[in-house]
């Protein structure tokens, strides 16, 4: 019989008396459970019986001798007792499918006389039967041979719509590949090398490092020309996504069938990795819970304590504000600015600067206004304006804080190096509103570090919350932004070696100007997590990311009609934005691996920092081998969150969805119609056979996305009490302890914990237990999320850049936010106070005998703090 698998039906008589055992065999496709290899029981190998079998006439068949692979038994059945027992001598009829046999070159070999079988050898066993050389497997899953293996000691059948076949050709392709890759890298090392310097001979480098003094007055940078190859390198890794985007939707459809064993690899890698991702979000989020209400009660300053000569005092430290801005509301950012004030450190510490862009009509006038109103309130307030259309700039928020930065490093006081280490660049949204404790954290955290390389190699980080207007937009989007908010947080494990920047963040000044300010060029759009990266890769790895447990208060985006369907129609623009720029930082982050891979020399944005900034290499050998082992294990974790971010979010969604689409009795009830369709279509037959290999794996990977579920319950609570927390009860605590006289009188003392500040204007409703329920549509935020990435994949094989579009904020009516001071005497002592915004036609109701102070005598203009003067929150 030619074919194989061709099911047949024949009566007639096993010939009893002789039994051939092929063996050690794991169970693989015998039984209704397929168990067996690596998962299986101690008792999982065994042999398979193979037994003559004498055809009646009458099937049609003539006289015929057959070999008939009756099963699998366990190794401790094949005794003489139990083949007695399994032996049948009445006539029986059959149903089975025609089988090849095996390479009878296998090693070791087979023992005929010794009735010792290792492989399946047709022509062997037929020769010591007297049979013709025909094989066929009794099949379990039929009712013609329900009575034939319900006999006591009957072996395990096969069954039939889930044969296990043997194929080591994914072995061998990933054996052969991986020594090729390897003997290409190292054969390529030196060549790439070569032909880099060779590429740019042919396009002479025209960049020049640029200033830290440059400001706004000075003309417009001259911007550095990449070299072909590094050009080249951006084009071809920015189609990379695409290519890798084919290459799944090919099998997704095509490997089920024709590569099973691939397919079922890949597709456990996915969802292992979703299991490890989502552990790692179930932590960062349990993280957060504990140590934000461990902040709000933590003693950030203790005026008691004695640091080393090599610290620098926290009153000491000057925070260098950027605000950057287009087309923001006035009320917006004063209710920003009206924040910041409230702050203890505002007048002593902040130093703030409005970014603003040239191509906002008024944006001097709105500028000039604002610095009036608020240079009494803080050590100094100015404004940069971004000039427009500088060649090879990409506009955006990376571009203006830029310009902003060197515009305040243009200041008398950050030319004096000595002055230079006292700094910290703080980077803001227009909407951010951050409390009086993330400032004094920071401040604590830098200050305090006797070592003075480590203290300006790292970067501050605070998580998001999203409370300020969130009950006003759709459910939808208000749980898109839940789930972009737990995504950070997931980074947020204490030692974690990753956790980017987003939107809100802070920088030593040292820093930024020794790696040449922000990224300006074309690959620059997300600004938060490309200064990161730069950051990572231009200290060699050595770069810290620090976690502040103080959240960052941010607003949704809203649309133009603040109905339910331009709020989405927002979210959809600002998720394009960010998921462009997310592939454009796994592109930087690839060519900064390529180059640290092959020792060329990274590009011109991107310098590595000398050995005299990041500190001296250890002496001891064994120091050496760690610090290189830490280098490269946050290099590999940088690149995996990077593929992790732009690539592997696409595949796992994808992979998971073709499996259950295009699988037969993998997914739900409703898509076996769908799968059996497309089974049929795809191999020609009416009878389905899935690989058994791909159904074992496909089999317990249900296990591993069984174990999601209870970790996104876990997520859900938590995150929600967290954001409890950080949107109302951190809030009452502060009221309290404004409130507390004792509490006041202990800050002004500098023993106490410290207050917030005050809140914003734009505050919603506290979510509600109600909202847990909203957490059901996360599945569709996912798949909505995977749908942009792969529209932008999509976009950017043919386009290389995209116009940066802001997303609409929620804004206040003209004239409702008002800055005002008031002085009282609390203990002898002289104490301003911000109060809270007033709406337009409420009358001042100030008590006379609390001494109105004028509020021109409160100046800006001191470096020097006043111990005499501190900032109360109401």
């Amino acid at each position: 019989m030619e074919e194989e698998f061709t099911k047949v039906t024949f009566s007639g008589h096993f010939v009893s008396d002789t039994e051939m055992h092929v063996g050690l065999r794991s169970r693989g496709g015998a039984g209704e459970e397929q168990s067996g290899g690596l998962f299986g029981s101690p008792n999982a190998s065994g042999y398979f019986v193979y037994s003559p079998f004498d055809v009646d006439e009458a099937d049609g068949m003539g006289k015929l001798r057959v070999l008939v692979n009756r099963g699998w038994i366990p190794r401790d059945s094949n005794t003489a007792e139990n083949q007695a027992k399994r032996a049948i001598r009445d006539r029986v009829t059959i149903e089975a499918v025609s089988r090849r046999g095996e390479n009878p070159k296998s090693f070791p070999k087979n023992d005929p006389a010794g009735n010792q079988w290792y492989s399946i050898d047709v022509e062997e066993m037929a020769k010591l039967t007297g049979s013709s050389p025909l094989l066929f497997d009794v099949i379990s899953n039929s009712e013609t041979n329900s009575r034939l293996l319900s006999r006591d000691g009957a072996p395990l059948a096969r069954n039939g719509k889930r044969l296990m076949l043997k194929n080591d050709h994914f072995a061998y392709m990933v054996t052969w590949f991986g020594l090729s890759a390897f003997s290409a890298w190292a054969l390529s090392r030196r060549s790439a090398r070569l032909l880099y310097k060779q590429l740019n001979q042919m396009a002479p480098n025209t960049s020049e490092q640029l200033s830290p003094s440059l400001g706004p007055s000075d003309p417009p940078p001259a911007t550095a020309t990449a070299p072909t190859a590094q050009k080249a390198l951006h084009s071809l890794l920015l189609r990379a996504p695409a290519l890798l985007l084919l290459l799944l939707l090919l099998l997704g459809f095509l490997g089920p069938y024709y590569v099973p064993m691939l397919f079922a690899v890949y597709y456990a890698f996915c969802n292992v990795f979703l299991l490890v991702s989502t552990l790692r979000t179930v932590l960062g989020v349990l993280c957060v819970c504990f140590l934000s209400v461990r902040q709000s009660f933590a003693r950030i300053v203790d005026s008691n304590r004695t640091l080393d000569p090599a610290c620098i005092p926290a009153e000491d430290i000057r925070h260098l504000i950027i605000v950057p801005n287009y087309k923001e509301d006035t009320e917006n950012l004063r209710d920003t600015l009206n924040v910041l004030a409230s702050h203890s450190g505002a007048k002593a510490s902040y130093k703030v600067c409005l970014a603003m862009e040239e191509t906002e009509i008024g944006c001097q006038e709105k500028a000039r206004l604002l610095v009036s109103e608020y240079l009494e309130f803080f050590l100094s307030i100015e404004f940069s304006v971004h000039p427009a259309d500088i060649p090879g700039e990409l506009r955006g928020k990376s571009a203006n804080v830029s310009w902003a930065a060197r515009h305040m490093a243009n200041s008398a006081s950050l030319r004096d190096e000595r002055d230079a280490h006292r700094h910290i660049f703080t980077i803001m949204d227009a909407d951010s509103c951050f409390t009086n404790d993330y400032f004094l954290t920071v401040g604590k955290i830098y200050g305090e570090n006797p070592n003075f390389f480590e203290r300006r190699l790292q970067i501050f980080v605070p998580f998001s919350v999203f409370d300020r207007n969130s009950t006003e937009i759709s459910p939808f989007v208000r749980m898109f932004d839940v789930s972009w908010s737990f995504a950070q947080i997931g980074y947020f494990i204490p030692g974690y070696f990753f956790c980017p920047a987003l939107s809100a963040y802070s920088v030593p000044f040292e820093l930024a100007v020794a790696v040449d300010f922000w990224a300006t060029g074309t690959d620059s759009l997300g600004e938060d997590t490309r200064m990161t990266l730069k950051l990572a890769f231009a200290t060699g790895y050595r770069l810290r990311m620090t976690q502040i447990y103080t959240p960052v208060s941010q607003c949704n985006v809203e649309g133009a009609t603040k109905s339910w369907a331009s709020s989405l129609y927002a979210r959809t623009v600002q998720a394009k934005r960010h998921n462009w720029g997310g592939n454009l930082n796994w592109v930087y982050s690839m060519r900064m691996a390529i180059s640290m891979l092959f020792h060329i020399e990274a590009e011109s944005d991107t310098p590595r920092l000398p050995q005299s900034f990041i500190g001296p290499k250890p002496e001891n050998i064994f120091q050496r081998a760690w610090q290189a082992f830490d280098r490269w294990l946050r290099h590999c974790t940088i690149i995996f969150h990077q593929f992790e971010i732009s690539i592997w979010t696409v595949h796992v969604v994808l992979i998971n969805l073709m499996a259950v689409c295009f699988i037969p009795n993998t997914g739900p009830a409703f898509l076996y119609g769908l799968s059996e369709a497309y089974w049929r279509a795809i191999s020609g037959k009416d009878e389905i056979s899935v690989d058994g290999g791909l159904t074992f794996v496909i089999q317990k990977i249900s296990y591993v996305q069984l174990a999601l579920v209870p970790m996104i319950v876990v997520i859900a609570v938590g995150f929600e009490g967290m954001h409890w927390w950080n949107s109302v009860g951190r809030w009452k605590l502060n009221e309290k302890r404004a409130s507390s006289a004792a509490d006041l009188a202990n800050e002004q003392g500098r023993n106490s914990v410290v207050l917030l500040g005050k809140r914003s204007v734009v505050t919603c409703k506290p979510r509600q237990w109600y909202h847990l329920i909203e957490w059901i549509m996360f599945p569709l935020v996912a798949v909505y999320f995977v749908l942009m990435l792969v529209y932008v994949t999509v976009m950017q094989v043919f386009y290389d850049r995209i116009g940066y579009v802001t997303a609409a904020k929620p804004t206040l009516p003209l004239n409702r936010v008002k800055i005002e001071a008031q002085q009282y005497l609390v203990a002898d002592r002289v104490q301003v106070e911000v109060l809270e915004p007033k709406l337009e036609g409420e009358e001042e109701k100030l008590d006379e005998a609390s001494g109105l102070l004028n509020p021109q005598s409160v100046t800006g203009k001191s470096e020097t703090p006043s111990s005499d003067l501190l900032i109360a929150r109401d």
